[in-house]
Order: C-alpha cells, then structure tokens, then sequence
C-alpha cells in the first residue's frame, strides 16, 4: 500500500510544478527576444545609414548647384573668353574680366577641387573637401564668335570607407552667355559675389529704422536675402520690401535697396571679451567714431536707452599695442569686416516677432552680443536679443559677435 503524501510534501511538488521555464519555453522566449533585438539594431542601421546616403547626396547636389551658378555668374560678367577658342573644349576656362585686377578669372580642378583664380590673387576653392570632381569640361560652343560656354561637371562624395552610403556622384551642366560687353555698374564702395544665389531668409521683418534717431520704436520694413542656402559660411542684406530681388553680384554700398548699405554675417563667431579692460577709447586714441544727433538724443533697444556721445572702437585700432578680441575675430574676415556699433545692431532688432530671439537674421541667438560700442573704461554696451534691448556688459565678459561689412 503506497505512503500518503503529508501536506508539506504536496506544497513542495506543487510549488515546484508552478514556478519557472521549461526548457522548451525557455527557447522559444529567447528566440522571440533575440528577433525583437535584431530587428531593432537593423532598423537602427538601416536609420543611420539612411541620414548618411540623404546627407551624402544634398553635400554633392550643393556643391554642384554653387559650382554651376559661379561659373555662370563670372561668364556673364566677362569681356570675353581667353581659353578655350571658339569651337574647341579643354579642362580649363580663362575668363578676361572689365575689372583689370580680375582679370584674368581662372577656373580648374586641382587636387580634386574646383578652383577660382582671380588676376594676381591666390586661387580659391569652390567647392567642399568632402566632394571631389571627377572631370570637368568647358566647350566654347559659339564658333565663331566666342560669346557661349558650355560647362560639363561630373563630381563624387570623396568616400574613403567604401561604405554604399557614402558612394554618389552626379553630372552637372550650364551654358551660359557673355553680356555683350556691358561693363558692371560702377560701385564706388563695396561689391558682393554671392556663394550660389541669393534667397528670400524672411519675407516682412519690423526693424528698427536707423534714420529716425529718437525713437527706437520707429519701424521700417525690410526683406532678408542670404546665399548658400541651407549651409555656413555665407551673408545676408535687410533688403527693400518687395523689391525685385538681388541677383548675382551686387553692390552693396551705396545701394538704395540695401538697408543702410551694411551685410551682415551669417553667422556668428562664437563668444568673445570686449578687451582693453580699465582703459577708454579716448585715452588709447583708438576712437573710430562717436554716436551724436543734433536733436541730442540717440535712443535705442526696447526700453529707450540713450547713447549720444558714446564713442565706438576704431576697426583699424593698432593690434599690435592693443588687445580688443571681438573687434579682431571680425577683422579677421577681410577688407571692410568689423564689429558693429550699438546702433548697427538695433538696426536688425525685430518688434514684430512674438518671440525671442528678436531678430530675423539666421543663426541669431537669445543671448547677449557684443557691440564696438563703449560706455566706460570697463564697460561696452551689448544687444541682447533674448530680451530685444541694450545693456552694459564689462569689458572682460565674453558675449556673442557677429560681424558686419560697411
């Protein structure tokens, strides 16, 4: 007669039978969880590698797009064409250009770059170190007269990987005409060439209108125009409203459609001091020029701050005495970049927008900028675009720059 299981017995095999995995459902778990880590780690490569064909493919559409429009932009400002002769095709186009310091405008490929040489001046790369070209061709198709070019470009993502994502490449074409030998309007300050072509950044910003100096709630409204679309480096104008729009070169100063004939970076330079602690521009003999108006007052930011009487920083201060930081990480850029004054910075404080930062101009930040403009031996004045309004900021606290050309 077999043995009566006691009480603690049956728990024991009942509390065996209901805790665990069997073996067989042991595996099968572990294979579902095995697919479901799968399929996500090859849905996130398949991501990763999607952004990086999408990013491949935009850098060499853009840098063809640029390279097309230069190219087509100095043809139709040339006098005429130097290489190739009518008829004929070579690797190289020489350009003889009105302007005599430019002339002649080379283009060709070196080291894989498109290169722009302009008269004396070193050459230039045009187009980005991640795209190589692979052949370029330049036909003067308009034989015999030699007034047309045709353009043929075939350009690659420079893929060092060997990785399918990073392999593209495409051809490129243009044929563009001479102008029949109408020579550029004078411009008796300054030019700029645009990198690819200008386009409409924002169509109806409320700026500060510059002219009307005791009030800076005073508007004028201006279109902002910007090249190289959707990249760095590059510019912009506060253009007249609904005016046709800037094409190819421009003068930028004088120009009645350019706001007051200033263009703008665009973008900034990173964070930079004032410099010069303890000392006054006056004392350094380093004044480029002071704020005044004959009515006494020069008002500017949100809340009506005065600064007539102010003197700002001499962009062609001695750098080799004198240290100003934000001052130099504007010069730096070339012919005509500097620092701007506090006025020149309320002129692009929009007080329509609803929200900071308040200005329309790319890449401004909610954050303190800089200005040439000082208050004390220790102290600059700073447009704070979080807030739409100047405040004081010493001399040896780093804010914002962006550099302007006049």
């Amino acid at each position: 007669m077999p043995l009566k299981k006691t009480h603690f017995e049956k728990k024991k095999i009942n509390n065996q039978n209901c805790c665990g995995f069997t073996l067989v459902e042991f595996l099968i778990y572990s294979t579902i969880v095995t697919f479901v880590v799968g399929g996500l780690v090859l849905t996130g490569i398949n991501v990763l590698q999607g952004r990086a064909r999408v990013k491949t493919v935009e850098e060499v559409n853009h840098n063809g797009k640029i390279a097309m429009e230069k190219i087509a932009s100095h043809v139709r400002k040339a006098e005429d064409i130097n290489h190739p002769e009518a008829g004929n095709e070579a690797d190289y186009l020489s350009l003889a250009m009105f302007e005599e310091e430019d002339s002649p405008t080379v283009f060709n490929v070196e080291e894989g770059a498109l290169m722009i040489k302009r008269g004396v001046k070193d050459a230039k790369p045009i187009t980005a170190e991640a795209v190589k070209i692979e052949s370029l061709k330049f036909t003067n198709v308009s034989y015999p007269d030699g007034g047309t070019v045709r353009v043929e470009t075939t350009m690659e993502h420079d893929d060092i990987t060997g990785r399918v994502e990073y392999g593209f490449k495409r051809s490129f074409y243009t044929t563009e005409n001479l102008r029949g030998g109408q020579k550029e309007i004078e411009c008796t300050g300054f030019t700029y060439d645009p990198i690819g072509s200008w386009y409409l950044e924002h169509s109806g910003t409320e700026v500060r209108d510059y002219h009307t100096h005791d009030n800076s709630s005073a508007t004028v409204t201006k279109d902002i125009y910007c090249d190289n679309e959707g990249w760095n480096p590059g510019a912009c104008v506060f253009w007249t409203h609904n005016a046709t729009a800037p094409s190819g070169e421009i003068c930028v100063s004088p120009n009645d459609d350019v706001y007051i004939n200033a263009l703008w970076d665009k973008e900034d330079q990173g964070e930079y001091e004032y410099g010069q602690y303890g000392d006054e521009l006056s004392t350094l003999n380093v004044v480029g020029g002071t704020h005044s108006d004959e009515t006494g007052d020069l008002i500017v930011g949100e809340y009506d701050t005065n600064v007539e009487g102010e003197d700002w920083l001499d962009e062609n201060y001695d750098s080799a005495t004198y240290t100003f930081s934000a001052m130099d990480a504007c010069t730096a850029k070339g012919k005509d970049w500097k620092l701007p004054n506090i006025r020149e910075l309320d002129s692009i404080r929009d007080q329509s927008k609803a929200s900071d930062p308040y200005s329309e101009l790319p890449g401004i930040q909610s954050a303190g900028y800089v200005s040439s403009t000082e208050e004390s031996s220790f102290q600059g004045w700073a447009m704070w675009f979080e807030f739409g309004d100047v405040d004081l900021n010493a001399k040896n606290s780093s804010r914002r720059v962006r550099c302007v050309r006049r």
